[in-house]
Parts: structure tokens; sequence; C-alpha cells
């Protein structure tokens, strides 16, 4: 499993999205017309197709078949003894937001400068081909791009990775709101400098965001017969999360930080997400039944120093436990019944995602439940289920 991938995001899957921009220079005019022979597919988890043919015409799949011949016309890659799976989904990139600017932010904003809601990934996406090109060769073709920046920190997009220009790959723009735990110092202000004062902001901004709601909607239905409420750039664009119409995925770097992001989001009844700590493992009992998306990295902690005996004794048995535990975690989360994503965000090397995944592979985690939670799942969660996350008639082939 996931041993020789060929992902469809490659050339044979790339396609060229209708826009209104005009061509500088010549036209292509080609028509992408690809036939994949002699290849084993794995449709979609537990699913499979030996020696099948995959016809693929202007980046959509055209037509799955066992033995079929490759139609007249399409250019014939014989992948016979490679292995293709459905392009995956990453639920939680960090991409096409390292040269934003930091803080400066001008005009009515928010008090403070942690509280970035405003942010629309989707208007300050750029390029960064480097990670693009990593994240595809780990077979990734889809990503849930979220801003990092703040504590709120603005509207997450789902892109696609090909080489398309910035605003064609964009295929969800601004689906969810994202929070996190950890304040950006760079962005300036002295407050929040805990955990207590972040969770303390976290609520307060939720209450004044409906607050500002309902100040609104007052002061137009009296057809403006007094004063109007402040203007806020940073809670007017909470008003479709507080009213559950936009989901909110809470950045957790612990167990402790899950179970106080999911208390706020009880609390003020948000559609809450979660991207994991990696920790699950201790609180699988906590998360048994739950049914918001959770989304878990394979950001494993290297074995602690035991070289010698002076260095063993200083290891200490928390940090060892986490070691050993860590890679198993996705397996119990999957054996628990619960369903979740797999990110490559967090990890110090892109190049470490498909051995750590094979890790976990080896510590329990079922190949079909893995590809589940990098396709399917993701997919459905996204609102992509009608164009990703298998390989089949009338999807993208990426």
């Amino acid at each position: 499993m996931l041993g020789l991938t060929l992902a469809l995001a490659s050339g044979v899957g790339a396609q060229q999205a209708t826009r209104t921009q005009p061509v500088e220079g010549m036209r292509d005019n080609g028509t992408g017309y690809h036939a994949l022979v002699g290849v084993r597919v794995v449709t979609a988890p537990g699913q499979v197709l030996d020696n099948a043919t995959v016809v693929i015409r202007d980046g959509i799949i055209r037509d799955v078949s066992r033995g079929g011949d490759a139609p007249a016309g399409a250019r014939v890659w014989n992948l016979a003894g490679h292995t293709v799976y459905p392009g995956f989904i990453d639920a939680h990139a960090d991409l096409g937001l390292d040269d934003v600017p930091e803080g400066g932010d001008v005009g009515p904003t928010h008090w403070n400068p942690q509280v970035r809601a405003w942010f629309s990934t989707t208007a300050n996406l750029q390029d960064d081909e480097e990670r693009r090109a990593a994240l595809r060769s780990q077979g990734f073709g889809t990503a849930l791009v979220v801003p990092k920046q703040g504590i709120f920190r603005g509207t997450a997009s789902v892109v696609n990775l090909g080489d398309a220009g910035v605003r064609d790959r964009v295929l969800r723009p601004d689906v969810v709101q994202s929070i996190g735990f950890q304040r950006s110092f760079e962005l300036g202000g002295s407050y929040p400098n805990s955990t207590m004062g972040t969770t303390a902001l976290m609520k307060q901004t939720f209450m004044d965001a409906d607050w500002y709601i309902r100040a609104w909607d007052a002061y137009e239905s009296s057809g403006r017969a007094f004063l109007p409420p402040e203007t806020s750039e940073a809670l007017g664009a909470l008003e479709d999360a507080v009213q559950g119409n936009q989901a909110v995925l809470f950045e957790t770097g612990s167990e402790e930080e899950y179970l106080r992001a999911r208390k706020i989001a009880e609390q003020f009844g948000v559609d809450a997400w979660y991207r994991g700590s990696g920790q699950e493992y201790r609180i699988i009992d906590v998360l048994r039944g739950r049914t918001e998306p959770l989304i878990v990295p394979l950001d494993f902690p290297d074995a602690p120093d035991v070289s010698d005996p002076e260095a063993a004794l200083n290891a200490s048995l928390a940090d060892l436990r986490h070691w050993y535990l860590a890679p198993a975690s996705p397996g119990q989360l999957a054996d628990a019944g619960i369903r979740f994503a797999i990110t490559a965000d967090g990890l110090s090397s892109l190049n470490d995602f498909l051995p750590n995944l094979r890790t976990s592979v080896a510590r329990g985690l079922s190949p079909d439940a893995a590809l589940a939670a990098l396709t399917t799942t993701p997919a459905e969660w996204l609102g992509l289920s009608r164009t990703h996350g298998t390989i089949e008639s009338g999807k993208v082939a990426n």
C-alpha cells in the first residue's frame, strides 16, 4: 500500500480552467486526451481494478474499465506494474501565504491585532511553486489552505495544486474560519499572553460578534433612526460562523486545547472542525461517538536520546510514551470508529509524509482507512465529493 504511486495530478491530469483573461502569445488548444493502460487502479478505499484503462480528456476522467482499449486519438501511457490512487486531499495545508505582510492592518478591523477574521486566503493567496511541488510529490492534488497568523486567523480556501494560475486554482473560496490558541507575536499587542487570556479573547470575540450582528440588524430595521453601531470588519466576518452557516476550524496543539476548543464551540453553538495535535490516543474515549471533522497530523516525535546511561535517565516517561504511541494514534482512532482526515501540516520536511504514513499503517492503521482519510473523507467535508476523492467517470483527474 502506498509504495509506488502515480499521481493523476501530473501532466496527464493537467487542465486549464475556463477564464476571462485574454491569452498572451500562442493559444494552447491541445485536447489533453490520455489513456492509462494496463494499470492497477485503486478507484476508492477497498475497490481495486487490475489491468485497467483510465481515459482522461481535458482534465476529466471519462472512463475507467478493466482491460479496456485505448480510444483512437488518445496519447497512450503503458503503465503496467504501476498503481494509481485518487489524488490525496490535505485538509490543513500551510501554502502560499508566507509572503503576505505581517500586521499593518488598516481600516476598521479590530482593537486586538490577533483577531483577523476578516483575512481572506482567497484574496491573499500567492504562488508557492516549491511547496506545491513538494505536496504533489507525496500524492496530494488538492488542499485546504489555512492562514496561520493570529488567534482568529481568517478564512481558509480549497485549492488545486496544479500549475495553473493562482486564480484558476481556487476551487472553493473561504469555506471555513480558522482559529488557533497560539498568538503571533509579530502582529503586536500585549494581550493575550497566556492560555487563559487566549480562551477569554475567543469567548469575548464570539460574544462581540453576536452583539455586532444584532446591533446592526436593529439599526437597519429601525430605518436608521439612531446612530449606527461601530464598524468592525473582523466581527462582521464572523457573522456566518456565529449563525452556523460557516464552519470554524480550531487548530489545537494538545488534547487539553482540543477540550477547551470543544467547550467554546458548544457554548456558542458554532459548527466546529478540529485540527488535532497527534495526541488523540490520549482521549480516544472522549472522541468516541463524536461526528465533527477531525484532522490529524503525522508529525511524530523523534526518539528520545538514550545513547548513554545519563541521557537515558533524563528521558521522561511521558516523552517515551508519546514517541511510542503517537504513530499508533491514527489506527486507534479508526478502530474506535472515529472518522478523521490526515494532513501533512506540521512536518519539518514533506518528504517524511509517506514514510510516516507507512509507519502508521505498520502500527495498526488499515490501508483502506488510510486512503479514506486522504481522499473520500476530506472530499466529503470540503464539499468536493462530486468531483474529487475517487477515480471514476466524471471526476477530476488529480
